[in-house]
């Protein structure tokens, strides 16, 4: 029993990580797009290029990537309720989504060679302490 907690406590740690990288590399491709800053973006302003720009992030990130609303609104200090009118109120732009799309795929190498170390240095540290 205590082994299945720390493999899935172990297991979340790994998916909260890959997401990180996700998240900003999303973030990254989508402020590019809309010309604004990652500060702009997280700011409460209700700019109309800001609204969008946050309501692409909140259908890319949760559609596509399978991160949870809560997750996808924590980033902007929002909850789940406020991703989920945002997604709803958003209109595709297909263009955006190829980019993102192709800037993903090039960083996923990257993401996986960040989280194998991760998890290799977790269990150096693992095992450290079970050594003594």
């Amino acid at each position: 029993m205590k082994a299945e907690k720390n493999f899935k406590a172990e297991e979340n740690f790994y998916n909260h990580i890959k997401n990180m990288a996700l998240i900003n590399i999303l973030m990254e491709v989508i402020c590019d797009y809309y010309k604004c800053t990652e500060r702009q973006l997280k700011s409460g302003r209700r700019n109309g290029n800001l609204v969008k720009a946050r309501k692409m992030f909140y259908k890319v990130t949760t559609e596509e990537h399978g991160i949870s609303l809560s997750e996808a609104g924590t980033f902007f200090g929002q909850d789940h309720v406020t991703v989920l009118h945002a997604k709803k109120t958003f209109k595709e732009n297909t263009e955006l989504q190829e980019t993102i799309q192709t800037k993903y795929n090039d960083a996923l190498p990257e993401i996986k060679i960040y989280v194998a170390e991760i998890k290799e240095s977790a269990n150096k540290v693992i095992n450290l302490f079970k050594n003594k």
